[in-house]
């Protein structure tokens, strides 16, 4: 009874740190609107596709190409906003691990009307900025403002506290397109920024 207890045991093991030595995908959020997030980690450096296709295996981006990138977890934004509503598959190819999951974009999200006119009272401005970003129409809770470039990397996270009108300093980073990422309560907002 101990040899098969044992064997059970090294069987669970072996098996668990296989699936910890590969890569991962995530899609947040599925469905989405127009912005996206593809999060996926890397056990190890190693070279990364990651593309997005239509259901008829037509390529629509191809966000990473071939690209050396280091061991942990990384974050790309998928602006989505033009597509039509259909399904499509984003694949993660590193080495010769291929990870398929479905991408659902849809015109309307149903339900959350809400979100649309709680987005209507949220303004960021100026936009363009020169560093300094007023965001205002945001209720008294914490709120969590997250920054990203182009790439989709992670530039600036910030929780904000108190008053109705929250600021958030960007003017150490260089000029380009950023995404903003407003989440407090249940709702999470997006808008593109320009840092001049």
């Amino acid at each position: 009874m101990r040899i098969l207890i044992t064997i059970a045991i090294q069987l669970y093991l072996h098996f668990g740190l296989l699936a910890q030595n590969e890569p991962t995908l995530n899609i947040v959020p599925n469905p989405f609107e127009d912005t996206t997030s593809f999060i996926f980690t890397l056990p190890t450096s190693d070279t990364v596709s990651l593309v997005v296709y239509d259901r008829w295996g037509q390529l629509i981006d191809s966000t990473i190409n071939e690209q050396l990138m280091p061991q942990g977890t990384h974050t790309v934004i998928f602006v989505g906003d033009t597509l039509p509503e259909d399904v499509y598959v984003v694949a993660l190819i590193v080495d010769t691990n291929v990870i398929g999951k479905n991408l659902i974009k849809l015109n309307q999200l149903v339900g959350l009307k809400n979100d649309k006119l709680e987005e209507q009272r949220i303004t960021i401005y100026p936009n363009p900025t020169t560093g300094l970003i007023t965001v205002t129409g945001l209720s008294v809770e914490p709120a969590r403002i997250t920054v990203y470039n182009v790439l989709g990397g992670l530039v600036h996270d910030q929780e904000l506290n108190g008053s109705n009108e929250r600021f958030i300093d960007l003017s150490a980073l260089p000029g380009g397109l950023y995404l903003i990422q407003v989440q407090y309560g249940q709702m999470t907002l997006r808008k593109k920024v320009i840092k001049q």
